[in-house]
């Protein structure tokens, strides 16, 4: 996948770019609040392109200094067949704490981020624990038989497409698909 960031130095408004290749897309997660039970995925990407503040400071070469910046995101066309989504948990500050907001994602996105993409979810790797320790499993789809199966430790188990919604999805694998009709999804 292509990423395109865009940096503007706020005390000069020179901008600056980077562009990046990379193998899946990286979607921080909002601690859950009382008011909301779950937020979509498509909302998370929208949010991971919004034009927004650094955090910290960025070094402007116009300006020969760090200074305060702000970066937007953009995920260029084409899209990859295989597009790999990582649920960020995990907010390394000096805590053990797993972010445990529930993402609400689907079988099959269509639009998800372009206006002509079709995805069909073909696995999901989930986390139970915290970042001190804790127990993956897969769930994947057997895209012959058209079943979904549980992969946990030396055990597998077959399971209804019901079950694949897990409030612990770490890891979305979606494959891009030609045709809303799953079952031409190979």
């Amino acid at each position: 996948m292509y990423c395109f960031t865009i940096f503007t130095c706020l005390s000069c408004n020179t901008i600056d770019h980077t562009d990046e290749i990379t193998t899946f897309l990286p979607l921080p997660l909002p601690q859950k609040t009382s008011s909301k039970t779950h937020i979509l995925l498509k909302n998370l990407i929208n949010d991971y392109c919004l034009e927004e503040n650094l955090d910290g400071l960025y070094y402007c070469n116009k300006c020969q200094t760090c200074t305060q910046a702000k970066q937007k995101t953009i995920i260029c066309l084409p899209l990859p067949h295989v597009l790999i989504i990582q649920l960020k948990r995990f907010s390394f500050n000096g805590t053990y704490q797993k972010i445990d907001t529930f993402v609400r994602y689907e079988l099959q996105h269509k639009n998800l981020i372009s206006d002509n993409d079709i995805y069909q979810l073909c696995a999901v790797s989930s986390h139970a624990g915290s970042l001190a320790g804790g127990h993956y499993t897969t769930l994947a789809k057997n895209s012959i038989m058209k079943q979904w199966y549980k992969f946990n430790d030396s055990t597998v188990n077959k399971i209804s497409s019901d079950s694949v919604i897990t409030p612990n999805a770490y890891i979305l694998v979606y494959l891009k698909s030609e045709t809303l009709d799953d079952s031409l999804f190979i």
